[in-house]
């Protein structure tokens, strides 16, 4: 999961996708990068940080 911190002032309608357990491993921390250079990019003042928790819902042996 990606966690939004805002400091400003939210838009009247926000937008969350969580693409489930197999994606989210490979592409968390790229949304989250591509996510916080167009924010910086119109000068709002926030952190992206993506999840560093272990989501693998099934344990291989």
């Amino acid at each position: 999961m990606i966690i939004i911190r805002l400091t400003m002032r939210l838009p009247q309608a926000l937008l969350l996708i969580d693409p489930g357990h197999n994606v989210e491993k490979i592409m968390k921390q790229g949304v989250a990068d591509i996510l916080q250079k167009k924010l910086q990019d119109r000068k709002w003042s926030t952190t992206v940080t993506a999840s560093k928790v272990h989501t693998e819902p099934f344990r291989f042996v």
